[in-house]
Parts: structure tokens; sequence; C-alpha cells
């Protein structure tokens, strides 16, 4: 091995680097994402021993030995992922809405004092083009012109500005016409009648607008966490039902910390709640929670009501939401898929016109067709609500079969365009329109809820609605095993959707002759109908803590 030119940067720089790798490595170590070549991993305990070596045996041949064999950087990607967890946020095809950042940590000093320095870069993911690109590097501060610091404090804030910058939208963010853009705070928070029918799933949205960023901080929200969650940590074998409570603090913004609260408290309290009102003995440490391969949540225990249950989380903006059915036996389960999308513009995209670019490999040549009419009449609005139509069908439909973010959206088709009725009215007509690889299923019906804005001060949505959009499917063996042979779970380009679309039945069974596609219902009307419960994150907190006293 030819030694390396130049000489290495003092042992308080060094020792600099390899405490920003531990905590960095330490903070990515939970979901197994940190990507590092097995050189550079190896680099890193090196320079590990290189350190630790006695001040007494420096230029011994063993220390030259080791000195020479440290390369010119440690460098590692490190994967983002705003739309983390179940999150519903556009990708494009078969890449997920990931941000990767590249770390560059210089061992050996360089030709400029600045080449001494750490570097972070971002790879140009596939789903954004510029100019949305360069503003999205430009709100994390990734132009050259910044002073810049070394430390895993600098990795953390470029992390979290990534995060925000691709998550927020912009308060000049773009609405659909049409739609009603009164807040939460104008209707009343409608507390239905307890529903236990087999026979339709039942969403429950949480409005977190009105939560102080203040109660999510690490110092306020972790005692809320242990008090909720303190059976879970003793409870053995039930790792991933650990990680789901853990992965609450890792969370950097305050925002998503709460988002991932309410996402473990929704399921609990419509579980504990259901048992009261059934007058079943149930307790709050009695429910355990597990995860498919796929990384889809789902309750593991008590067995009785897991058999009957089926429910799945998303979350954007506003709101959480989640989708539940209870089926009348297990012969006959059903599955449900959701999806929520605040109709605002990115504020990465300057119209509908680049947002269609971005999102071009997730439609397909018709549903692209679709979206170009509205635009090239003049009526862009329009053409950012088709967008969403297809995109929130599509997420509720995967997120029910349990396909991850990596599959290629372009393999469904959902011809909304062949539905009767304008736009809050459409319904489909006797046939399906929903093709799987291009072969036409009846198996799955969807329902769309209109939701208003949230009403708290820390609404993100300006005034915008949110389409909100469930699934409702037959119950497949290959949902918690591989559909065929060698197949990986959300790697799921080679998922065999004729086969499902083949052998599916319809979704609700043969006394229900729900629509494929039904008229869209506001808020207060599928409140009235009690298939929606709004809550505020407030009074969700307080339900749970009331339910963990009462099981006291």
């Amino acid at each position: 091995m030819t030694p390396p030119t130049s000489s290495l940067l003092s042992p308080e720089e060094l020792a600099a680097h390899v405490d920003t790798c531990h905590q960095v490595f330490q903070i990515w170590s939970g979901d197994g994402e940190l990507i590092i070549t097995k050189e550079d991993e190896q680099a890193v305990q090196q320079l590990v021993q290189y350190l630790s070596l006695p001040v007494k045996t420096l230029g011994s041949p063993e220390s030259v030995r080791v000195r020479d064999s440290l390369p010119a950087a440690i460098s590692f990607t490190l994967p983002i992922s705003p739309f983390a967890g179940e999150i519903s946020s556009p990708s494009a095809g078969a890449e997920s809405r990931t941000l990767r950042l590249d770390v560059r940590l210089p061992l050996r000093k360089g030709a400029t004092p600045a080449d001494s320095h750490m570097t972070l870069s971002l790879q140009d993911p596939p789903w954004l083009a510029s100019p949305g690109l360069e503003k999205l590097k430009e709100a994390a501060g990734l132009d050259l012109s910044t002073e810049k610091h070394d430390g895993a404090a600098r990795i953390m804030d470029t992390v979290e500005a990534l995060s925000e910058a691709a998550l927020e939208s912009q308060p000049d963010g773009k609405s659909a016409p049409g739609l009603s853009s009164a807040r939460l705070g104008e209707y009343d928070l409608v507390d239905p009648s307890p529903t236990t029918s087999a026979s339709s799933a039942q969403v429950w949205a949480v409005d977190i607008s009105s939560w102080p960023q203040s109660r999510s901080t690490t110092a306020a929200l972790q005692p809320l966490v242990d008090r909720l969650f303190a059976h879970e940590a003793d409870e053995i074998g039930l790792k991933d039902q650990k990680q789901s409570v853990a992965k609450v603090m890792r969370y950097m913004r305050e925002v998503d910390r709460t988002r991932a609260l309410a996402a473990l408290l929704l399921p609990r309290v419509m579980l504990l709640e259901r048992a009261k009102q059934r007058g079943d003995v149930l307790g709050w440490d009695e429910l355990s929670f597990g995860k498919t391969k796929e990384g889809r949540p789902h309750l593991a225990f008590p067995p009785d009501i897991a058999c009957l249950l089926d429910y799945n989380v998303t979350h954007d903006s506003d709101w959480v939401a989640m989708a539940s059915r209870f089926s009348s036996s297990p012969a006959e389960k059903v599955r449900v898929g959701i999806d929520v999308m605040s109709i605002n513009l990115p504020h990465y995209e300057e119209s509908a016109t680049t947002f269609l670019e971005t999102m071009g490999e997730t439609t397909t040549k018709t549903e692209s067709k679709w979206v170009q009419e509205a635009i090239q009449a003049g009526e862009e609005d329009e053409g950012l609500r088709r967008l969403y139509d297809l995109w929130t069908h599509k997420e509720a439909l995967t997120k029910n079969i349990g396909l991850g973010m990596g599959f290629d959206f372009a393999r469904v088709e959902i011809g909304l365009w062949d539905c009767e009725g304008v736009r809050e009215e459409r319904q489909s007509k006797s046939g399906a329109v929903l093709k799987l690889d291009g072969q036409t299923t009846n198996g799955y019906t969807f329902k769309e809820i209109v939701l208003p804005a949230g009403a708290g001060p820390g609404s993100e949505q300006n005034g915008a609605p949110s389409q909100l959009v469930v699934c409702e499917g037959p119950w497949h063996v290959g949902h918690r095993e591989p559909l065929a042979s060698g197949e990986q779970g959300d790697q799921s380009n080679k998922t065999d959707l004729q086969r499902l679309a083949r052998g599916v039945t319809p979704a609700v069974g043969p006394e229900d002759t729900s629509l494929q596609i039904a008229p869209a219902r506001s808020h207060a009307e599928a409140q009235a109908e009690g298939i929606l419960r709004l809550w505020k994150m407030e009074d969700l907190v307080a339900a749970g803590e009331k339910l963990i006293e009462d099981n006291n």
C-alpha cells in the first residue's frame, strides 16, 4: 500500500470526527438504514485504534502502519424519510420520497483549509426536479456560501432543515377551488354513538394543529410517553412495539413526534373505548401490537380481537387519521388502507404542470392525459385536484394490499374519468374502474371524505381542505407472506397484481352493493353517518390517560 502523501489532521480534529460518527451511527442504528461501505466502516475502526495508541508508541512501526492505512476521508450516506412510518406523500414510481444526505469527514489535510472540514451534499432525488431541488438545498443551508461548522449538531440541523423543507407548505400554497376552506373550529367535534358494525370501515381523524409544539419537546414529551407506555417497556418479546414507542422520541421535529404519538394512541384508545361500550373486560396493558415484514402495524393480542380487526394509519399536515374495520368472522376478514393529503401545491413546485412532471412516473399514460387536459384548458387547480385524486386513491389501495413506498404506482390505473357526476357527486358506473397490471377488478371499494383545515394556530394548510380516501378489500394470505417465491414485501415491483385482481371477491361481501367509487362525503356528512369521529390532539391524549387511570 502506498502511504498517503498528505498528513493527518490534528488529533483533536480526528477525535471530533470519531465522536461525530459515533453519535450519528447511534441515531441511525435503530432502523438499520445507515449506508456505509465496509472500507469506510473499517476506516472508522482503524481511526479509533490509531487515537487509542499510547503516546510513547507514536512513531513505532505499528503506529506508522495504522497511520498510513487511514484513507483521506470517511464517507457515509444518511437516508432521510420526512414521510416516514404511515405518512402518505407523493413519490415517483419505484423511488420513494426519501432524501439521501452524503457526509464526508476528511482525515487528511487538503489543498485549502476548507478541504479539512466536513462536507454535506444532497443526492438529487429522482422524484424532485429543478428548481424544486435547488429550493430544497437552499432551505437546508446546503449552499457553499454558508459558513460551515463540523460535528453531529450540524448534520442533525441539516437533516431537520431538509425534512421541514420537504414537508411544510408555504403560506402562499395554492388550494383547490370549489371546496370549503372553513376551519374545524366552526364545527362541533361530534362524538357519535359507538359503531361496532362489521359492514363498514370507521375513520378516526386527529387535528394536531392546536397541540403546542412546546408540549412535544424532549423535556415535555418524554414523561408523557413514559406514562402512556410504561408497561410496554417492561414487556418481553415486543420488539416491534418497543421500537415504535422509542421512535416517537427519535423524531427531530416536534410536529413529527406529535404525529407519531397520535398514531400510537389511535388504535389503543379505539380498542379500549370499544371494549368499554360492549361491556368487555380489556386493559390498556393487555394490548400488544406487531408489524408485518413490510412494516405495517397490526394488533397482535388479544387474538380473538386481532383475528377480526384490521387498521391503517396515515398523516399529512394537520391530520393524523386511522381507518379500522371489524369483520364478522376471521374467514370474512376485510383489509383497509387509508391516505390523507392537504390539497395544496407543494412549496417546492411552481405549478400543477411541474408537479405533474415530478409525478409522471406514478401515473399511467391515460391518467396523465386526464390531468393534462385540465391544465391545458387553463384549469390548473382542477389539474392539481386530479393529481391528488389519483394519488390518494392509489396510496390507499397499496396500503390496503400492504405494499411499501417502493411500489411502482404506474402499475395501478384508476379510471376516475369514467365516473358519473361532478367531483363531489361522482360515482363509478356498474363496471369497475380499477385496473391492476392492466386487469380490471371489482374487489376493492373506495370512500372519500373531505376534511377541513385544522382549527388550531399551528395549522399548516392555509385554510385548504384535505382529501381522505379509505380503500376496503379482501384479506389475502399474501398480506403477511410473500405472494410469490422470493418476493420481499415492499420491494414489491415483482408482486403479482394480476393474481390479486383474479383472486379477489367483492370487498364488502355479497350483501353490500357499494359502488367501487362512491360520492365524496363532507366531514359533517361522515360524522352524521357515524363513520367519522374527529378529535383534537389534546382530547385524544386525555382519553388515553383516563383509560390508563381506569385500568389501574
